[in-house]
């Protein structure tokens, strides 16, 4: 875990990235849970052969990277701590140096950048979670506060008392962070408010479609074989509860036409109504889920696992992909491109 945040973090070694062909976002919300639904007929087409794979940049031990947010085919951020050669900066404590906290794939090459407002002590600080809105900032959350950037350039940094989270969503009028078990802290032109919904439960990822944010949750306090997931609907917190789903959910996506995907033994969907399999367990925990459209789903997880949904079915990527020893944490796609980080023994891999 990394020892700032409490998430789990990464050590990074290698990056790619794999073509796709794919559609953009719209709206989404709905409500609650779940009847079973039937799966869709199979379908016998393959697509294996319209992804290329290539090497994008490549990091040293002991590089953690927590989160991954992709805006287009040429803008692509990576946060976290990088580091390129780990006998180049270390302190008298004997701890390495981190040079950049900030990355960014241009679609030719990769930039990195040094967000802080104390440039003088060399020391850079974890970025946490990553969210750009309208007016062109890219917010960059902090263990007290949030970074506004442009360009990989500060702007303004914004602290609070207290611990405000890591995931970051909303819009250029209100941010919402989440990462604090029982709450969430939004941020509102200079002013941060902590937020308790009714759940004592620690948000583990989330989605925005619209004026709607999806989460999922921990869960340590429900039944193992049901699930809960908070939904905040114009600013107003309530629970989703029940879903009849035996793994513990880890992603959630929410796509244009009002389904709501959550990924962890398989992939269940929310919709009218209605909550069905997806993707059927697949004998392998998936831990994040992310698409362009309803018929352009990826999810990815433990053992290499990549499988993409293309409106009709789902097909397992993860032999061509060849990296089963690699454990996806992270996925984004857009348009042309879909972008995975994931851990490995000695190395960690965004595809």
């Amino acid at each position: 875990e990394c020892p700032h945040c409490g998430r789990q973090a990464m050590t990074v070694v290698a990056i790619l990235a794999l073509a796709i062909v794919a559609v953009l976002f719209a709206a989404c919300s709905k409500d609650e849970a779940p009847v079973a639904a039937p799966l869709p007929p199979p379908d016998t087409t393959t697509t294996s052969n319209e992804y290329t794979w290539r090497m994008l940049a490549e990091y040293k031990d002991p590089t953690i990277l927590l989160d991954l947010l992709a805006i287009s085919d040429t803008e692509i951020w990576i946060c976290g701590l990088f580091c390129f050669d780990s006998t180049d900066k270390v302190g008298k404590d004997g701890k390495y140096i981190y040079p950049f906290n900030l990355a960014r794939w241009n679609g030719k090459g990769m930039t990195h950048y040094r967000i802080t407002s104390n440039d003088i002590t060399g020391v850079v600080p974890y970025l946490n979670g990553m969210w750009k809105t309208a007016n062109n900032i890219l917010w960059c959350s902090v263990s007290n506060g949030l970074y506004s950037t442009r360009n990989g350039a500060v702007i303004t940094r914004y602290t609070t008392a207290g611990t405000v989270g890591q995931l970051v969503r909303g819009d250029d009028k209100k941010l919402y962070i989440f990462g604090n078990t029982g709450s969430y802290t939004t941020y509102q032109p200079y002013t941060f408010t902590r937020v308790p919904f009714p759940e004592p439960d620690w948000v583990t990822w989330a989605c925005q479609r619209g004026d709607t944010i999806y989460c999922t949750l921990r869960n340590e306090f429900t039944p193992s074989n049901t699930q809960n997931a908070l939904v905040i609907e114009k600013g107003v917190p309530r629970v989703w509860r029940g879903f009849p789903w035996g793994s513990r959910n880890s992603g959630v996506w929410a796509d244009e036409r009002g389904g709501v995907y959550f990924c962890g033994g398989g992939v269940g969907k929310y919709a009218a109504g209605t909550y069905s399999e997806s993707l059927k367990p697949v004998g392998r925990h998936l831990s994040a889920i992310h698409g362009t459209s309803w018929n352009n789903i990826w999810t990815v997880g433990v053992t290499g696992s990549v499988f993409h949904y293309n409106g009709r079915s789902w097909f397992d990527l993860s032999p061509e992909v060849g990296f089963p020893g690699y454990f996806f944490q992270y996925v984004q796609a857009t348009a042309n491109t879909v972008c995975a980080m994931g851990i490995g023994p000695t190395s960690t891999l965004v595809i």
